[in-house]
């Protein structure tokens, strides 16, 4: 059977899925929302409760350009979440009480700060028809390492079904995401070019290899934040991207 050019072109599409944790935070969640606008992609947002209060306008934005939008509790309080008791299922509902007000969606993405989902929490998640995500692929930008560092270390690990974190704030905090707004149209315009379609979490897909890839990047981090000079030499090859970065600054 003979394909078509855009049944060819379809075959080759990969979907990879952005997400960002942590806001929503202005100005810098406003900018990722442009930058993905151009490129015609869309994310997933895990949002915390308290900044949704905080910025409620950017919420109803984030939905109505089409985005997907999750829980990521309330206050970002490691000890609620280790705890994994009926003040974090308080803090899950709460927040996600704010969001439908807000929006009119009842969301069902979940997603654990630093992505620590205790056990015992797991039972009650998937009785009220959450479902839990995490990632395959981190840049550690909540650190905000150099834009440079961001989008070679996503690029170079981009694959097909491969969740990426980044973030749009910092916890509770107005963080400076300046780093990761500069990467941003570096590795969309990459990933464009590689026919990967950048598409939100809808709740139907489960990645595979999460704990194999989180060792993986853990390892990369601590690499570049101890010899970041031998780090980003590796990376030499993809020039080209550097120079798009260089532009933005």
């Amino acid at each position: 059977m003979t394909l078509t050019k855009k049944e060819k072109n379809n075959r080759m599409t990969q979907n990879i899925f952005l997400t960002f944790d942590d806001g929503p935070n202005e100005p810098h969640t406003s900018h990722i929302l442009s930058i993905l606008e151009k490129f015609g992609a869309k994310a997933t947002f895990f949002v915390c409760g308290e900044n949704v209060k905080k910025y409620p306008e950017t919420v109803k934005k984030i939905v109505s350009n089409g985005h997907a939008i999750g829980i990521h509790t309330y206050f970002h309080n490691m000890r609620t979440v280790l705890k994994g008791g009926e003040k974090l299922r308080k803090e899950v509902e709460q927040t996600s009480d704010l969001i439908f007000n807000l929006t009119g969606i009842r969301t069902h993405l979940y997603r654990s700060p630093k992505g620590i989902t205790v056990p015992w929490i797991k039972p009650w998640l998937s009785q009220k028809g959450y479902h839990t995500y995490h990632w395959n692929i981190m840049a550690f930008d909540w650190w905000q390492p150099s834009a440079q560092f961001i989008a070679a270390h996503i690029i170079k690990r981009a694959r097909n079904k491969t969740i990426v974190l980044l973030h749009d704030g910092d916890e509770l905090c107005a963080g400076d995401r300046t780093q990761t707004i500069t990467a941003l149209p570096v590795i969309l315009e990459n990933l464009s070019t590689r026919k990967f379609m950048c598409i939100p979490l809808t709740g139907e897909y489960y990645p595979q290899n999460i704990v194999r890839d989180y060792i993986i990047d853990l390892l990369q981090g601590l690499c570049y934040f101890m010899f970041p000079h031998y780090f980003l030499k590796q990376f030499a090859g993809q020039k080209e991207y550097y120079l798009i970065v260089l532009k933005n600054n």
